[in-house]
């Protein structure tokens, strides 16, 4: 969630303001005019966040990986949601762990839950020690993986769409074009890397 502040004299080069916040509050902030812009995440089975005057701009999907103990998964045998459903559970932020729940409700369980944390380093280093299983986005691993941990990669899992919501005066503001561009060219080089041999990801 960020503030576009005032820029450089060239387009390339301006100042931001950064700011978190959960997409509730972000969109609260940007609504009060605290904010500029707002960059929120929503699961793709949910309704879209909308707010009147503003213009939403789709950044892209971050999917949501299984990740399991190295050693739980040496068989490969997990491949489905259903297939660690006796399995404790590592639960990240309320909104995540609301999809979570949902997602393994509609797998056919309820998530035994042993740990929280909204911390991603957090969630990793927990699987990795053999503490339970997680769902999480696979832009939270995109620069510190943790050792040890079987990320798999399921369509049951769905994404996260990623959104920009833009005051609809500023849509058109140099500022915010080259900050979405700059977006859009980090989700780019991600998807080259993620789809690179041997990056550790299983498909199912």
């Amino acid at each position: 969630e960020a503030n576009a502040g005032t820029g450089a004299e060239t387009p390339q080069h301006h100042s931001y303001e950064v700011a978190e916040a959960e997409p509730p509050e972000a969109i609260t902030l940007l609504d009060a005019g605290d904010i500029d812009i707002a960059f929120l995440f929503h699961h793709e089975d949910e309704t879209p966040p909308e707010l009147p005057g503003h213009t939403t701009v789709d950044l892209g999907a971050d999917h949501l990986d299984l990740l399991v103990p190295e050693r739980w998964n040496r068989a490969g045998q997990i491949q489905h949601l259903n297939d660690v459903a006796e399995l404790p559970w590592i639960m990240g932020c309320v909104r995540c762990r609301s999809t979570a729940e949902r997602l393994c409700r509609t797998a056919g369980f309820e998530p035994r839950t042993r740990h929280i944390t909204d911390n991603p380093g957090a969630i990793q280093s927990l699987v990795s020690n053999g503490l339970g299983v997680a769902l999480l986005p696979r832009s939270a691993r995109r620069y510190n993986r943790v050792p040890g941990i079987d990320p798999i990669a399921m369509d049951e899992a769905g994404a996260r769409r990623v959104t920009a919501m833009i005051p609809d005066g500023l849509a058109d503001a140099s500022e915010v074009g080259d900050l979405l561009g700059a977006l859009r060219a980090v989700e780019v080089t991600a998807h080259s890397t993620l789809g690179a041999p041997n990056d550790g990801y299983s498909e199912s």
